[in-house]
């Protein structure tokens, strides 16, 4: 100020009062400055004395009664046993958390356990869920592995003792390691992480009996394996005292609710315009705004009530509402300009951090920096940072991290990512452990052999906890990184490609995949080997996609670069692309060629004596037998099993079952096929494939069904459904009801038949499946007929054999029941032997021999014997385990 002496520093009243240093000060008497028509009210400035510590008015919750009493009523629902998601949407500033926090601090009979999710942990798998597991089993923030497993086994095993050997999958998302189990150890990988999601909701239930809430905040924010398991843990909340409140800016796609979860949706709007006033006069308690001023405000403030708070202390330290900032962004870039030097310092640098800020950490990069940080910092930036109760800071609001980081500039942030990856590795003897933060900090920071080497660390700790979506950006990351860096190590590299592609092929993404493990390809020139199993798994995506021919081509590159390689790793590289081969021409209807394949792929696994190879190729071979029927020259199914099971193969022992169980159904051993069914069941349990368990089920019922023993049906069925419900498979639910009702019908219970039989056939409309409506339909028929309604059977049948419906050996037999039930015994002989015709077309045994009992009953109502017709059904059906009960029954022609 050009008032002021040499070595004298004046300021203006309005500049200190706005300022968040304080200052020794001198008050001048006014005077006149060239340019400014009034007198200037201005200080002398003397030493520092200190920081100003405002207290900040209290903004009340206003204009948001509809929301607060719908979270109310979400708790008392949660009190009274009937959990529910309770999702709040909104943007920045409208005050998402604070309404939660409202809410939720009035109550003292709920258990209030808060998980937020953060912008630098995204990607690490199940971080909000860490925090809200160890808060559920009380885990003290610094016990030991040894300790966590100790709290948690005690807990389980006094409210879910059948849970215990599935410990170790619980400890996963609290990222706690815990020696497998025989159960953990013998799940498929690509099942367990279902698996997980499915103890980890059942635990829950059993531990959490008194009313709780969970609340995660920033829920936008989430990894992908945490998305899963809210999805998991949501869809059982029926029943259970439990409220999971999520906060969020928008919703994303993954992050939408299953059909069969109770969902509130609060959407926040900006406030109205009497709201927003009603806040802005709120804060100022006994000394209110002129209404001028008040309405400037909430004009201002768009109803963001983050916005309007602001600008009200802001309005309060400058005296009045000239130069106001025009957005909640603005405003906070003008807080943190205004703040002391040193302090903006301590801002800036704690963003670098993220929205949580390690204060261990931020005090070894400000020393690094040589950043003087004047005593009562963090008491001067109250309204920016705060403690987030577990020993570390927080910024007040993601947007204030995000402006305070905005505002450096990219060769400081670039920097800045370096220190703190430095000082993240320096402040911890087991650096690996924070492999997720260092793999982003040094990304950033553009220093391209950490990046890679915390990117693959954090690659492969989400693998180990079953998390594909979170790998494949750390993958992704890596494989970025080592383009920036001198390969010292190529097939290290092409590892890392193939990891990156295989995870991606289990998340559907094939496009992704085949490009990753073309880059793959491009580190394996010279080691043909390692090439092949590239190739191998490219073709699958081609033979995916139906483009058989491409893959061909594919495989015969890998074979040709194979020709003249030695050794045991050579051969089975020959014998899985043979293999490949085979499947191919198969699928193109090339029998004879796929034979010879398969068998190439038998004689190239046999010389390299690699047995799982042999049970590869093998299997091929069953299958493409099996498929074309044609015989067998040696049990090849049974010799695949055979070396699965010496493999400890549990996976492929049950799709062999399985497998061999087709068979047997098609060859009319029923019982055999019914004895690998249940084995087949027991295997896709224990390793996970919940899919394949509810389809050899089902089999396994349809059998039952066939064969006439409903008694047997009543332990499977159950199963079934309730597999199929928890899956969302409509089609086996509707398949599974079909089947229920063949069951009741034949209890008796016709009414219940129809019921079920109608629900089944909605469904089937529902999923337009017409061949399975008209299966349904003639189900239908089927039990009005067995129950001697036949005038109603036939009109069912008259609706399904209208002009145009195909009459195979199915059809042919009902409508012969219906014409002999009719008294109609000439139309009835005539159906009956073109359905036998069909039958035999068909080679569909069972068909058959319950049309040649229906042609023996025939005989008998005709006066003829019976006994021909009668022995050649049961040399058919006696095989097959079908029950006499359970054959053709038909009532007497009305007289």
């Amino acid at each position: 100020m050009a008032k002021a002496a040499p070595g004298q520093a004046l300021a203006t009243l309005e500049v200190l009062s706005r300022s968040q240093t304080v200052f020794r000060t001198v008050e001048l008497p006014p005077f006149r400055v060239k340019g400014k028509a009034q007198l200037v009210h201005a200080a002398d400035v003397g030493q520092r004395v200190g920081a100003r510590v405002e207290e900040r008015p209290a903004a009340p919750l206003v204009g948001r009664d509809d929301e607060v009493q719908a979270l109310e009523r979400a708790v008392e629902e949660a009190r009274a046993g009937r959990g529910r998601l309770l999702e709040v949407v909104g943007g920045a500033g409208l005050g998402k958390s604070r309404l939660v926090t409202e809410v939720l601090t009035r109550r003292e009979d709920l258990d209030v356990l808060p998980a937020p999710c953060e912008a630098y942990e995204s990607s690490t798998p199940y971080f909000p869920f860490r925090r809200l597991l160890r808060a559920v089993f009380e885990v003290p923030p610094d016990a030991a592995p040894e300790r966590v497993a100790e709290l948690v086994a005690r807990r389980v095993s006094a409210t879910a003792p059948h849970l215990v050997p599935w410990l170790p999958l619980l400890g996963v998302p609290m990222d706690v390691p815990l020696p497998p189990t025989r159960e953990t150890a013998e799940l498929d990988e690509q099942f367990r992480k279902s698996r997980l999601e499915s103890v980890v909701t059942e635990v829950l239930g059993a531990v959490l009996t008194d009313p709780t809430v969970f609340v995660i905040e920033d829920a936008h924010l989430m990894d992908d394996a945490s998305v899963d398991l809210l999805h998991s843990l949501c869809d059982e909340l029926g029943d259970r005292p439990l409220l999971v409140v999520v906060t969020l800016r928008e919703r994303p796609k993954d992050l939408t609710a299953s059909a069969g979860t109770a969902l509130t949706t609060l959407k926040l709007e900006p406030l109205d315009p009497t709201a927003a006033l009603a806040l802005v006069q709120g804060m100022r308690g006994e000394r209110p705004l002129t209404p001028q001023a008040a309405s400037e405000i909430v004009a201002r403030g768009g109803g963001n009530p983050m916005f309007l708070e602001a600008l009200v202390l802001e309005a309060g330290r400058a005296g009045s509402l000239a130069r106001l900032p025009e957005s909640v962004e603005a405003l906070v870039t003008s807080q943190i300009d205004r703040l002391d030097p040193a302090d903006r310092t301590v801002v800036r640098y704690a963003a670098v951090f993220g929205t949580v800020v390690d204060e261990t950490a931020l005090d070894l990069l400000l020393e690094h920096h040589d950043a003087q940080v004047p005593v009562g910092a963090m008491r001067r930036l109250a309204d920016m940072l705060e403690r987030d109760g577990q020993g570390g800071l927080r910024f007040r609001n993601a947007l204030i991290r995000d402006v305070a980081y905005e505002g450096l500039p990219y060769s400081r942030r670039k920097a800045l990512h370096d220190h703190v990856g430095q000082v993240l590795e320096q402040a911890t003897e087991a650096p690996q452990n924070q492999c997720e933060l260092l793999s982003l900090h040094f990304f950033h920071a553009g220093r391209h052999e950490q990046a890679w080497r915390y990117s693959v660390l954090a690659g492969d700790r989400a693998l180990a906890k079953f998390a594909h979506g979170e790998a494949i950006e750390f993958f992704a990351r890596a494989v970025q990184s080592a383009s920036q860096r001198r390969v010292e190590d190529r097939y290290e590299v092409a590892r890392v490609y193939e990891r990156l592609a295989d995870s991606r092929w289990l998340v559907g993404l094939t496009q992704e995949a085949a490009e990753a493990y073309a880059a793959a390809r491009g580190y394996l020139r010279g080691d043909p080997v390692r090439l092949a199993g590239i190739i191998e798994k490219e073709s699958r995506i081609d033979q995916r996609r139906r483009k058989h021919s491409v893959a061909l081509r594919r495989i015969s590159t890998g074979l040709n670069r194979l020709v003249g390689v030695p050794g045991s790793p050579a051969g089975v590289a020959r014998s899985l692309l043979a293999r490949r081969y085979a499947h191919s021409r198969f699928s193109q209807g090339q029998i004879d060629e796929a034979l010879r394949w398969a068998e190439i792929a038998a004689y190239e696994a046999e010389e390299a004596a690699d047995k799982d190879a042999v049970a590869q190729a093998y299997e091929m071979l069953n299958f493409i037998y099996a498929s074309s029927g044609r015989e067998e020259p040696l049990p090849y199914g049974r010799l695949a099993l055979q070396a699965y099971v010496e493999l400890g193969n549990l996976a492929r022992q049950g799709h062999c079952l399985n497998n061999l169980a087709m068979q047997e159904y098609t060859g009319g051993r029923w019982d055999e096929s019914l004895t690998h069914l249940r084995e087949a069941s027991d295997l896709f349990h224990r390793i996970g494939d919940t899919a394949a368990e509810a389809n050899a089920l089902y089999n396994r019922v349809e059998l039952l069904v066939r064969q006439g023993r409903g008694t047997d049906v009543e332990v499977p069925l159950p199963d079934v459904l309730r597999i199929a419900r928890a899956m969302e498979d409509d089609e086996l639910v509707a398949l599974a009801l079909r089947e229920q009702a063949r069951v009741a019908a034949r209890a008796g219970d016709i009414r219940e038949a129809m019921a079920l039989l109608d629900k089944a056939g909605a469904l089937f409309v529902e999923l337009e499946e017409p061949g399975e409506s008209r299966n349904t339909g003639l189900a239908r028929a089927e039990v009005l007929l067995d129950a001697g309604l036949v005038a109603e059977a036939g009109d069912v049948l008259a609706a399904l054999t209208g002009a145009g419906q195909p009459l195979d050996a199915t059809v042919h037999r009902l409508l012969g029941r219906q014409h002999l039930g009719e008294g109609r015994l000439t139309e009835a002989r005539a159906a009956l032997q073109a359905g036998v015709v069909a039958a035999r077309d068909q080679a569909n045994r069972y068909e058959e021999g319950l049309l040649l009992l229906g042609l023996a009953e025939l005989a008998r109502h005709q006066g003829m014997p019976d006994e021909p017709p009668t022995r050649a059904a049961r040399a058919l059906l006696d095989p097959m385990g079908v029950l006499r009960s359970a054959g053709v029954r038909i009532d007497p022609p009305p007289r």
